[in-house]
């Protein structure tokens, strides 16, 4: 091979056209931060990761080999953690991956507790590991990179904290749940729009003020070729209130409003919309996309929102 003639895998232009690999790199690739705790053995790790997505502008099967690396890292920024935690002991090398995430679950140092979830990291990990054929997930892949960052990071949080944290997302979620029971409309400056449902709801506790992340559903057209999206909001939560019919959520000059006092009318639209969502499997798919871009929406702002308290990778 001449390196001197290395030139971008053309599956990149599909995505990005004539994509520099300077863009490529500032635009596409995932940012790496982590906070000042997390051990520096496992922020050398992420640079070999960071290399490797690169490298990807040149062969686009790399994305497989950096996701690859990137969850052999959790594994073993995981042992590094039990060490931390265990005045030096080290994790039984005889036990399995499963009981090393159970360990760190049952203690609460996992922001997503749901035993799914962390089954699922493992079976990927275990997957990538050792697969069975030569396929290529690409860029469906690099979210678990992200994903494996957000998991350390938790490791290094305040634990007390997240219990709280969970308590509050729990209670909040039950009060929008109870205000949409019936549907609402949102006002949005000049515009209405009714909404059916509430998508992921998370209060963040690590800044002050606290922060609820809520979003809402709006009714859709599944004909329709304009974007399926929900409708995303953070707002302190000593301002949430749920006394009266109407919720202000107004920011700045903008006013934005949501109430659940609706006419006859909005009430039949909602209902029709909602038994249509229950009979008719094209707009079920719709509503799980709008679910899943909801959680995605909440998680990066929280990320993002948390930047300046964590350390950037040196490449950056």
């Amino acid at each position: 091979m001449k390196f001197e003639n290395l030139k971008r895998d053309k599956r990149w232009e599909i995505f990005y056209g004539d994509i520099s690999i300077e863009d490529f790199v500032e635009k596409k690739l995932p940012r790496f931060y982590f906070k000042d705790g997390v051990n520096q053995e496992i922020k050398d790790s992420f640079e070999i990761v960071y290399k490797i997505l690169t490298h990807a502008y040149f062969e686009y099967a790399f994305l497989d080999v950096a996701v690859t690396k990137a969850l052999h890292i959790l594994e073993m920024g995981l042992k590094i953690r039990y060490r931390e935690l265990n005045n030096g002991n080290e994790w039984d090398e005889k036990k399995p991956l499963k009981a090393l995430l159970n360990w760190f679950r049952d203690r609460h140092y996992f922001e997503s507790n749901n035993p799914d979830f962390l089954n699922h990291v493992r079976e990927i990990r275990n997957h990538l590991s050792h697969p069975n054929r030569n396929n290529l997930a690409g860029t469906v892949g690099l979210p678990w990179i992200t994903t494996v960052m957000d998991l350390i990071n938790g490791l290094y949080e305040n634990i007390e904290l997240r219990v709280k944290r969970w308590e509050s997302t729990k209670q909040y979620k039950d009060k929008f749940e109870t205000f949409l029971k019936d549907g609402a409309k949102l006002k949005l400056m000049d515009d209405t729009i009714l909404i059916y449902g509430c998508g992921q709801v998370i209060v963040d506790n690590r800044q002050e003020p606290a922060l609820c992340y809520f979003s809402l559903l709006p009714t859709f057209d599944v004909k329709s070729t304009t974007p399926k999206m929900p409708y995303l909001f953070s707002y302190p939560v000593d301002m949430l209130t749920f006394q009266n019919n109407t919720i202000d959520l107004s920011l700045g000059t903008n006013k934005i409003t949501l109430s659940n006092d609706l006419s006859i009318t909005e009430s039949e639209k909602i209902n029709s919309f909602k038994s249509t969502v229950n009979e008719d499997p094209d707009f079920r798919i719709h509503q799980s996309i709008m679910h899943f871009d909801a959680e995605n929406m909440i998680r990066n702002s929280i990320r993002e929102s948390g930047l300046e308290k964590i350390v950037e990778l040196s490449h950056h």
